[in-house]
C-alpha cells in the first residue's frame, strides 16, 4: 500500500514522461509492444555439443534462461513492472517457464529466482533449473503453485470470489509474500517454448492479472539463406524469438540494449561463463 509491495518498490525518480505512460495506458493489454528476433541455433547447439563432450549437460532453455537473467541484470530498468498506475522496480529476477511432466501430457509452471546482486554464471543456473525441473517432471508431484489452484477450484464457486479478492490486494499491494512466490504471473519474464509443441513461434498476450512486463515465445527451428565470407550463398538455422513487452517500464532505446544484449549472448553462448565485469561481445 501507498507504494510498498513485498515483491517490489515505487520509484519515484523516473523520468515524468515514463511515469506518465501508466495513467495514459492504465492496462498492460493497451501498452503491449511486439517485437521479433532470430537468434542463431547452429551456434547454440554447437555450443551444447561442446559442453556434453566435456560432461556439462546443458539444454537451449537453460541458455535462454541465463540470457535472460545476465540482461535484466545489466539493464535493470528492464526488470521493472506497473500496478495501479505507479512503476516499481523489482527486488529479484523470476523467470516464469512450463515443462511437460513424464507423461507428456500434463505440464508443469516453473519460476527461477535470482537476487538482484547473483552473479551466477550458465552452470549455475543450469544446475538451479535441472533441479527444479526433475522435482516437477512426475506426473504425481504438485508444486505450491498447483496446490492453490486446486484449493481454489476445490469449493464450487469460491474460485472466481477468491480471484477477485487476490487481484484487489494485488493492487493495494497487501498480496502475501508466499502468494507472489506461488504465481508464476507475478514474474520478470514469462517465456513459452512453443517448439515443443510444434508450433512456430507467436507474440503471446502479457496478462493483466500480475507483474509480468515481458513474454517470450521461442518457435521451431527456421532455415535462412546468408552471403557467406566468400560471398557465396549459404543456409543457417535459427530461432525465432517473438517478444511481447510493456512498453511502459522503460524507454524504447533502454529495450532496444537490452534486446541486442540477449542476442549477443545467445550468439555467442561461451560468453554466459564468465563474470559480467569480463563479460565482453562482438558480432
Amino acid at each position: 500500500m501507498f507504494g510498498k509491495r513485498a515483491d517490489g518498490t515505487a520509484n519515484k525518480r523516473i523520468d515524468p514522461i515514463v511515469r506518465m505512460t501508466p495513467v495514459v495506458m492504465n492496462q498492460r493489454c493497451d501498452a503491449q509492444v511486439f517485437l521479433k528476433a532470430e537468434i542463431d541455433y547452429d551456434a547454440m547447439t554447437a555450443y551444447i555439443r561442446r559442453k556434453k563432450a566435456e560432461g556439462i549437460r546443458l539444454t537451449r532453455m537453460n541458455l535462454v534462461v541465463s540470457a535472460i537473467m545476465m540482461t535484466l541484470k545489466k539493464y535493470p530498468e528492464l526488470n521493472r513492472f506497473i500496478m495501479s498506475r505507479k512503476i516499481y522496480d523489482r527486488n529479484e529476477i523470476s523467470i516464469s517457464y512450463t515443462v511437460l511432466k513424464e507423461d507428456l501430457k500434463t505440464e508443469a509452471t516453473i519460476k527461477t529466482c535470482f537476487s538482484l546482486d547473483e552473479n551466477a554464471n550458465i552452470f549455475e543456473v543450469a544446475e538451479r533449473m535441472q533441479k527444479q525441473i526433475a522435482e516437477n517432471k512426475t506426473v504425481e508431484h504438485e508444486n505450491f503453485t498447483d496446490k492453490l489452484a486446486g484449493f481454489f477450484l476445490s469449493i464450487p464457486g469460491f474460485s472466481k470470489f477468491a480471484f477477485a479478492i487476490i487481484k484487489g490486494l494485488d493492487k493495494i499491494g497487501l498480496l502475501p509474500k508466499a502468494a507472489l512466490a506461488a504465481s508464476p504471473f507475478h514474474t520478470s519474464t514469462y517465456i513459452t517454448n512453443t517448439a515443443s509443441i510444434r508450433l512456430g513461434y507467436v507474440y503471446h498476450h502479457i496478462y493483466n492479472f500480475g507483474t509480468t512486463s515481458i513474454f517470450i515465445s521461442m518457435g521451431q527451428k527456421e532455415e535462412r539463406l546468408y552471403m557467406d565470407s566468400a560471398n557465396k550463398v549459404a543456409v543457417k538455422n535459427i530461432i525465432p524469438f517473438g517478444f511481447t513487452i510493456d512498453e511502459r517500464i522503460c524507454s524504447g532505446a533502454e529495450y532496444a540494449k537490452g534486446l541486442i544484449y540477449m542476442q549477443q549472448l545467445l550468439n555467442h553462448p561461451e560468453l554466459m561463463e564468465l563474470d559480467e565485469d569480463v563479460r565482453k561481445y562482438s558480432d
